[in-house]
């Protein structure tokens, strides 16, 4: 066994055009980490938490989050290509391989069994057990094998073309659901079983292809298949398909995973696709994925996501990450005073140097627009922005407030005469009375036919002794004032 310590490292991307790709938080593990290969077939994490990871070439690896530890024939594996994972109900781990049959390791040794025991072909593409303690095997060539141990004995009993059980003895995937029902996917259809009885699913009972490439249950307990053209979801009277056309960034499908939230996770050659059930949003490299050619998808106990991919290794997939909007990046200054998330789905930043708009795009990257206001605005301080009651955007800036509506921009008048305090907090009230705070206090205003005017009744020099910080109004109607002077007043049912 070799070891290899990785260091957890972070890569951060930045950009510095007004319009980038998202970047996520992907993290990659490969031959530089201790992975022996980079080619991954399959993953597992297992009752004890250990991650699991098959290769191409380099045999099999254990990850515990800090180290690998990687197994090979040198250590009793009949085989360094891994096809397959399976952990049984009593903690073992089954291992397919690319010739050279099945083998078990309890945690101290390894046990092979291939065709000299009774396996109807060495390529184990899959694994799965019933629920009477039998292990299912999918190989490819050899249709379908069950074993079953009885005492130090193994009796294989093999169900392909020549048994005339299936269509095809190209078996690249299969699944024990939660009803216990055995399902195999094969290169024409999918078939349930019990293991005595069979049922074929094709094309023509509502499969987009006979080609099955994975299965997976997610967990409402829908069985989704995964296929050379598209995925499916099963139904109550056939299949729900999805393919390009629907939102996949692929039709080739060759893992499916789900998070935490239920989203469900398609791997492709071409990057992986996040469906919430009704938006699609897909990932390759640009947005941090290791390599867009991924084979295999599973969720570990912390609700990670990890990906196996053809040469990148494996990926895992932790959330979204921290975007860095900077000056570099296009926004007018990088003191940001405040934020403002319009119902549009855009987002204003009020800086030190004026306005800058971000608007969000469906593959997960933002335009920026610097001073959207229009360029007799540019520079102006964004100290505050809020949404008025008719919809308009206000804008507190250093010599007054600016109102936007449409595409019109026009300053705001108090009593009929331009306002031109350096505005540090706005707020409306239900009725539409308007508070403005400034650096020599707030004011209450009331709403009229023409505009606002001066509620001299309602605001009280008396706390206007220093900068107004903040304005909130509670779900009682009060209104809250803060002061930078740590004060705090309270205006209710008219009175301070």
């Amino acid at each position: 066994m070799t070891r290899f310590l990785v260091i957890p490292f972070l890569v951060l991307l930045f950009f510095a055009s007004p319009s980038f790709s998202q970047q996520y938080n992907f993290k990659r593990y490969s031959v530089e980490e201790g992975l022996p290969r980079s080619g991954v077939y399959c993953m597992l994490q297992d009752s004890r938490g250990f991650m699991w990871i098959g290769t191409e070439g380099g045999g099999l690896a254990r990850f515990d989050g800090r180290e690998f530890i990687n197994f090979t024939i040198g250590n009793g594996l009949p085989d360094n290509t891994i096809r397959s994972l399976f952990e049984d109900a009593d903690g073992n781990l089954w291992i397919g391989t690319d010739g050279h049959g099945l083998c078990k390791y309890d945690g101290k040794k390894f046990t092979n069994y291939d065709d000299s025991h009774g396996l109807s072909n060495n390529y184990v593409r899959c694994i799965t057990q019933g629920q009477d303690g039998d292990i299912w095997i999918g190989t490819y060539g050899g249709g379908i094998n069950r074993l079953r141990f009885e005492d130090d004995s193994v009796r294989v009993s093999v169900f392909n073309k020549g048994t005339g059980t299936i269509e095809s003895d190209k078996v690249r995937a299969c699944l024990t659901d939660s009803k216990g029902t055995l399902w195999f996917g094969t290169d024409q259809g999918l078939y349930r079983t019990d293991g005595s009885s069979w049922e074929r699913f094709h094309k023509e009972s509502g499969l987009s292809h006979n080609r099955v490439l994975t299965l997976f249950e997610d967990l409402l307990n829908n069985l989704w298949v995964g296929t050379e053209s598209g995925v499916n979801k099963m139904t109550g009277d056939g299949f729900e398909s999805f393919t390009q056309k629907d939102g996949l960034i692929d039709d080739r499908i060759r893992g499916i995973g789900q998070d935490d939230l239920g989203n469900l996770w398609f791997g492709t050659q071409q990057g992986v696709t996040r469906y919430n059930g009704k938006d699609f949003l897909s990932f390759t490299e640009t947005n941090g994925l290791s390599n867009d050619r991924i084979r295999y998808i599973t969720r570990d106990r912390s609700g990670n996501m990890w990906f196996g991919t053809y040469f990148g290794g494996i990926c895992r997939f932790s959330g979204e990450e921290f975007i860095h909007f900077t000056e570099k990046d296009g926004i007018t200054n990088n003191q940001v005073l405040t934020i403002f998330n319009h119902d549009d789905g855009d987002t204003w930043l009020g800086t030190l140097e004026g306005i800058t708009e971000l608007k969000p795009n469906l593959d997960g990257s933002w335009d920026l627009e610097k001073n959207p206001l229009g360029p007799q605005f540019s520079g102006m301080s964004g100290q505050t922005i809020v949404k008025a009651p008719n919809d308009e955007v206000w804008f507190g800036t250093a010599s007054g407030i600016l109102i936007k509506k449409g595409k019109t921009v026009k300053p705001l008048l108090l009593d009929g005469r331009a306002f031109t305090e350096n505005i540090k907090s706005i707020l409306f009230e239900p009725d539409g009375a308007l508070w403005v705070g400034t650096d020599q206090g707030v004011n209450r205003y009331r709403k009229t036919e023409t505009g606002y005017e001066f509620d001299q009744y309602h605001s009280n020099p008396n706390f206007n002794e220093s900068e107004v910080s903040s304005l909130f109004l509670d779900k009682f109607g009060r209104v809250w004032i803060g002061y930078l002077n740590a004060r705090l007043v309270l205006f209710k049912d008219g009175f301070f």
